[in-house]
């Protein structure tokens, strides 16, 4: 089994960037949102059977498997009652102090299409993820390039929950306007049907036309690289869109540990009437000043400030009623479901960001900052202009970041740091793909 098989030994490594403080997870997908609570029940025989195939060929992975299996209850049950039976005396591995310690800044699963960050992996650390790319179609929505942010608390997330039957299933939570994308709004499209089928009593409507993606896969990861000083990744969704109104939906997304996101789209649609909308779901009402919205949850609170478009429509829409607008009306959750549509795991709230002025090009530049409840302000920054790019500067601590992005062409950019009146860090974005290997995510070997 294990030489067949090599890949089935770093699936601990999947669930530990999967896995959030108090045994949560991001939601990712078909998930109910109930409570994002990681599902453990069975993992520990999961975990048991990799230790023992795997003990002798990557005993790395089978210790790593017996280090998380310390942080799941004990089963007194199993779904698979005789495979106890067939395991041998837990092999005699060397034990992991602290492997988390070890983790990159980032790391990219290409199959699955995710793309985990994290400042660290204690209760106060900032957790990320970012979707695009992937070859796995079962339970995946139209979100490419969608972003959910945690710390503390759910701050940006993936919104709307599955009933079954219910239209909200397939009108709402599935769609893009459900996630924190990027909607082009084209007259007349006719959006594609999602698995599920309507409650008894709904009404039999059509998918509302969102603005959103029409293919569940088909973006690329352009672009991805993770250093100790800071983590990128490039999405490319082009493909998802309909060809008829979208010819560039690229969005880039920097993580500065460990609190800070910059986030930049350049989106180009084929007619400059149809609207570009950039979305944020939050689980409370978001308050809005000017360019700067914030929004809390539990003892997290998120700041987000728009530097681009520089003449910007920025509106909130949610609370009882319209928590999940789409089409002009809201699909609620069915008579009689078992989860409110109050909830806030669902989404209660997004803000829309929108250009002012119609142009077929268009340029979203966010700087994101995640922190406690008690935090007051966002860091001071400014938009910064150079030739062919454009950017954000900001300052945190004793450093002084400066973030920027190419405006044409392939996705690009450039990133400096100052800390103590001293560059300590001045070079380019990657422009392809960083290669992970192992439990770790080291550069794979060179023969």
């Amino acid at each position: 089994i294990a030489r067949n098989w090599p890949y089935v030994a770093y699936l601990p490594g999947w669930i530990f960037w999967n896995w959030l403080p108090g045994a949560r997870e991001f939601g990712y997908g078909d998930a109910y949102h109930t409570t994002n609570r990681i599902r453990v029940e069975g993992l520990g025989i999961h975990l048991a059977q990799i230790v023992h195939f795997y003990a002798h060929s990557k005993p790395e992975c089978a210790a790593f498997a017996q280090w998380l299996m310390r942080k799941t209850p004990r089963e007194r049950r199993s779904s698979f009652p005789c495979t106890r039976f067939f395991l041998t005396e837990a092999p005699k591995l060397k034990p992991l102090r602290d492997p988390a310690s070890r983790m990159p800044l980032a790391r990219h699963f290409e199959n699955m299409g995710q793309t985990f960050f994290r400042s660290g992996s204690g209760p106060d650390d900032t957790y990320a993820l970012f979707t695009a790319g992937g070859v796995l179609e079962m339970h995946k929505h139209f979100d490419h390039n969608n972003f959910v942010i945690y710390k503390k608390g759910f701050l940006a997330l993936d919104t709307g929950t599955r009933p079954e039957p219910g239209m909200h299933l397939t009108h709402y939570y599935c769609r893009t306007v459900a996630h924190n994308c990027v909607l082009i709004h084209m007259p007349g499209e006719e959006m594609p049907r999602y698995w599920g089928r309507r409650a008894p009593g709904e009404p039999d409507l059509p998918v509302p036309n969102d603005g959103g993606q029409r293919r569940r896969i088909g973006s690329k990861v352009a672009a991805f690289e993770t250093t100790p000083e800071y983590a990128y990744v490039a999405g490319d969704a082009t493909a998802v869109y309909h060809p008829d109104k979208c010819r560039l939906a690229l969005r880039q997304f920097v993580f500065l540990p460990p609190n800070h996101f910059v986030v930049f789209d350049r989106v180009v649609s084929t007619d400059a009437s149809y609207k570009k909308t950039w979305l944020l779901h939050t689980a409370a009402e978001p308050a809005i000043t000017g360019y700067t919205f914030t929004a809390v949850h539990e003892q997290g609170r998120l700041f987000c400030r728009t530097l681009l478009p520089e003449r910007a429509a920025v509106t909130k829409i949610g609370g009882p009623g319209k928590q999940f607008w789409s089409g002009g009306r809201n699909w609620p959750l069915p008579p009689g479901y078992r989860t409110p549509d109050t909830h806030p795991l669902l989404g209660q709230w997004r803000v829309e960001v929108s250009p002012e002025e119609e142009r077929t090009q268009d340029l979203f530049l966010h700087l994101i900052e995640a922190g406690d409840a008690e935090l007051e302000r966002i860091a001071e920054a400014e938009l910064v202009r150079r030739e062919e790019q454009v950017g954000v500067r900001f300052g945190y601590g004793d450093r002084e970041w400066e973030v920027l992005f190419g405006t044409s062409g392939p996705p690009s950019g450039r990133i400096k740091m100052a800390a103590g009146g001293e560059i300590v860090l001045d070079r380019r974005l990657a422009e392809n793909v960083q290669s992970q290997a192992g439990l770790y995510g080291e550069p794979p070997h060179k023969a």
